[in-house]
């Protein structure tokens, strides 16, 4: 999952969105980003379109794993 992730070439620092529902996948991407020095911005499922444009573009956010 790192070596994905490294291949995206997503600046250090750099907020990424997850928006996915629990699973395997979910942690292995929590644990990815954190190794690669990246921030997650841990996107619930529940919400509507126009509420995560706001959280992205509060955060800065260019990036949206989902």
């Amino acid at each position: 999952m790192c070596s994905r992730l490294a291949g995206l070439h997503i600046p250090r620092e750099a907020f990424v969105g997850l928006h996915l529902s629990n699973s395997p996948e979910y942690v292995l991407l929590i644990h990815a980003l954190a190794r690669l020095g990246l921030r997650l911005a841990a996107l619930n499922t529940r919400l509507t379109f126009d509420e995560l444009e706001g959280l992205l573009e509060h955060l800065d956010c260019t990036w949206l794993l989902g």
